[in-house]
């Protein structure tokens, strides 16, 4: 019994090992960006419009649009 006990934890901590391992290649995850500030932003009181405003930019390492 007390041989099965030690087993079974060297087997559960060693599993708890290799879950939280990362692979070394591993990317960071996605983060969006955030919007920091506005100014001058109005609208209309009777605006009824809705939607989605999509912006397409290709933007370089080095953060030049």
């Amino acid at each position: 019994m007390g041989q099965s006990l030690v087993a079974m934890t060297v087997l559960g901590s060693a599993q708890a090992l290799i879950v939280q391992t990362k692979p070394v290649n591993e990317e960071p995850p996605f983060q969006p960006a955030e919007t920091l500030s506005v100014t001058d932003m109005t609208v209309p009181i009777r605006s009824i419009a809705s939607g989605a405003v999509v912006l397409d930019a290709l933007v370089s390492e080095t953060g030049k649009v």
